[in-house]
């Protein structure tokens, strides 16, 4: 099996949260680089040698690693996508740069060779997710979602993101409007918008996801219903009086369990009464802290949907 590394460049604040995410997002094999140790080393070693290399202070000076390993087949893939998924989250707190180590493999080529792992897929009883490179057949027209996820934002693959469609297909009537929190490449604002919604609104830390977002929805033919913004709703009180004003039918959030367990209390806020509020991004082993959370925040239980490891819940406010 082929293997392929991963660096996560942070500061020394981001370590130990960084290394709970890898551990959260199934990829306990990881290792740490901290510059405060090396620094140690040096200063405590110093009577072994009198002299060390300049590249090698160069190199450590100033920047902490984890560095993990995926397996170079689809199953890979879906793992970096729960990463990068993950690490949105937490950019609004550290300085968190991810990028692949491969000295036989170019960013380009790495970009091209996800293609061959991210095939047409069906999703419930009336999805299907397209790559955009990709020609295929509806004989059960089926709605369909065209993507191109490149090497920044997410497939649709991974478990988490499929138990939110599944959960809007069942639940979108139609009329709607949703609220994406944490909305990455607008997947799952522009899936509710298909389904019918009758307008989506995704907000996401990170500045770049809204241009994304809007290239997919464009893409999607969806983007007069769909808008994005860069915001936090665990922080920002503008954003929540905001949405607040004109609370939604429906709220996803595909995260992680620490910001759900946040953004419980305030979803709340922004949600009509009797409304659902579809929450994943959960590792199976923090669901019933994230269950307690949501049941707390006043949310009354009626899905838990689990896959591969991962859990999605569905509550009514």
């Amino acid at each position: 099996m082929q293997w392929r590394e991963c660096v996560i460049e942070t500061e020394p604040a981001g370590i130990e949260p960084l290394s709970n995410l890898l551990v959260n997002c199934a990829l306990p094999g990881f290792v740490v680089e901290d510059e405060r140790d090396f620094e140690e080393f040096l200063t405590e070693g110093t009577k072994y040698w009198d002299y060390v290399d300049e590249e090698l202070l160069r190199e450590k000076r100033g920047v902490c690693r984890l560095k993990f390993y995926i397996s170079d087949n689809e199953k890979g893939f879906s793992d970096l996508e729960a990463v990068r998924a993950a690490l949105s989250a937490m950019e609004r707190d550290f300085r968190a740069e991810l990028r692949l180590e491969d000295g036989a493999l170019e960013e380009e080529d790495w970009a091209n060779a996800w293609k061959k792992y991210y095939k047409p897929m069906k999703i419930g009883e009336k999805l299907l997710v397209v790559p955009e490179w990709e020609q295929v057949e509806n004989p059960e027209n089926r709605v369909v979602f065209l993507n191109n996820p490149g090497m920044a934002f997410g497939s649709g693959s991974h478990a988490s993101t499929r138990m939110c469609m599944e959960a809007l297909e069942e639940r979108i009537a139609g009329g709607e409007l949703v609220y994406d929190l944490g909305c990455g490449s607008g997947i799952l604002s522009i899936i509710a918008a298909l389904l019918g919604a009758r307008e989506v609104r995704g907000i996401d830390i990170d500045s770049n996801a809204a241009e994304i977002s809007e290239k997919n929805a464009a893409r999607n033919h969806v983007e007069g219903r769909c808008r994005f913004e860069a915001g936090d709703l665990v922080t920002e009180e503008r954003l929540l009086a905001q949405l607040a004003a004109e609370p939604a039918e429906l709220v996803v959030a595909n995260i992680v369990a620490d910001v759900i367990i946040a953004l419980a209390p305030r979803v709340r806020a922004v949600l009509k009464k009797g409304g659902l509020f579809i929450s994943s991004g959960i590792i199976e082993e923090r669901a019933d802290e994230v269950e307690a959370a949501l049941r707390e925040a006043g949310f009354t239980p009626v899905e838990k949907k689990l896959l591969d490891g991962w859990c999605c819940f569905v509550v009514r406010g």
